[in-house]
């Protein structure tokens, strides 16, 4: 039996051949197909978007090599996608699948999104960048998130509307400072999906993956990101509830497989005391704001 790589797999994604869905054994087809081009992707992503270990770049070297570099993994990715045949596509806005194979295809695709987009949610954070309140890149990536959210809480709103850029900066700055913001917000949009990719499985059944330590240390390390980012000027890419409903289900989830593994039992606790540490300072404010009403 013949595998229906996509032709991204190689170069050509113009040329490709759809597969007829319709035909048995084609839609598994194309999820393992899809399943290595994006692993072979995120290899790439990898070994060219960051530095190799034992070394480091300069900012000029990151802002230069990982642009590039960023844009072309973006646009690559976006491709695929945009390859995938209709009763395989999705949209930001759309709930967890309950099916594995779509869940696990997802799940790889917003990993690499994340993983394109980090080091500059990284950079904007290491350099406190400040950013202006003029209008940022569209987004569509964590749509979903975005609409659904609760509205943010009084101390939330503080650190948004404090996160204004220095003034007199100039054209190039200001664009060079929203393209670093858009990737910021799709790293952050994407490490969302990522970790709720399975929720309309494991909420229902036990997840059945390739590596299941490797998928729920993930998690463990998008929450990571989620809370520095949140505790950071940067709070306002994620709402609290949103946050509180993320801490909820990891730890529940990671305590889930306790059992079989003592690293993803740390996981859970190293989670539960940062939790306590992320919204303390806002629990602070609050019964400060009640005690002097």
């Amino acid at each position: 039996m013949s595998v229906e790589y996509p032709k991204g797999f190689m170069d050509d994604f113009e040329k490709a051949d759809m597969p007829d869905l319709a035909i048995p054994n084609q839609t598994i087809m194309w999820y393992y197909s899809g399943q290595i081009h994006i692993r072979n992707m995120l290899n790439d992503i990898q070994s060219e978007l960051y530095p190799p270990q034992g070394m480091s770049w300069t900012n000029k070297e990151r802002a230069v090599r990982g642009t590039a570099l960023r844009d072309h993994f973006h646009d690559r990715l976006k491709a695929w996608r945009n390859l995938l045949p209709i009763g395989l596509q999705w949209s930001d806005d759309d709930p967890p699948s309950s099916d594995i194979n779509t869940a696990r295809l997802r799940a790889k695709y917003y990993g690499a999104q994340y993983i394109i987009h980090r080091p500059f949610l990284r950079h904007a954070l290491d350099n406190n960048m400040q950013f202006q309140d003029s209008p940022s890149p569209q987004v569509n990536l964590g749509a979903a998130y975005q609409s659904r959210s609760s509205s943010y809480s009084p101390q939330e709103m503080e650190r948004k509307n404090s996160s204004r850029g220095p003034p007199g900066q100039t054209q190039k700055e200001k664009i060079h400072q929203a393209e670093i913001l858009q990737s910021a917000r799709r790293c952050v949009a994407a490490a969302i999906q990522s970790t709720e990719a399975f929720d309309n499985i494991i909420n229902r059944q036990r997840l059945i993956v390739t590596n299941i330590f490797g998928t729920a240390h993930a998690q463990f390390g998008n929450m990571l990101v989620l809370a520095t980012t949140y505790k950071s000027h940067l709070t306002f890419l994620i709402p609290k509830a949103k946050l509180e409903h993320l801490f909820r289900r990891t730890i529940n989830f990671l305590r889930s497989l306790e059992p079989v593994s003592k690293t993803l039992a740390k996981d859970a606790t190293i989670l539960e005391r940062l939790r306590d540490v992320v919204f303390d300072e806002d629990h602070l404010s609050q019964s400060f704001s009640s005690d002097m009403s």
